[in-house]
């Protein structure tokens, strides 16, 4: 879940420019996610969401909206 007053166009910023592995640290219910994908802090740590699901061959927003929801507690 969110744990600050962040709005949904700062969590959409942070999801799409932030490194994975700050993303993480705030957030680590994220990595449940992003480990689906095969994306995780080592290799991909010092990627962004969409970098790093592009270079695994995911569709990037797929994985963002994957990991949104799943912050905001709306399912994954």
């Amino acid at each position: 879940m969110l744990r600050n007053d962040a709005t949904s166009v700062d969590l959409d910023t942070q999801l799409r420019e932030q490194l994975i592995r700050d993303l993480v640290e705030q957030y680590p219910e994220a990595l449940g996610v992003l480990n689906q994908y095969d994306i995780d802090t080592c290799c991909g740590g010092g990627l962004t969401i969409p970098a790093a699901a592009t270079a695994h061959g995911h569709d990037p927003e797929a994985v963002v909206a994957h990991v949104r929801r799943a912050l905001s507690g709306v399912g994954s």
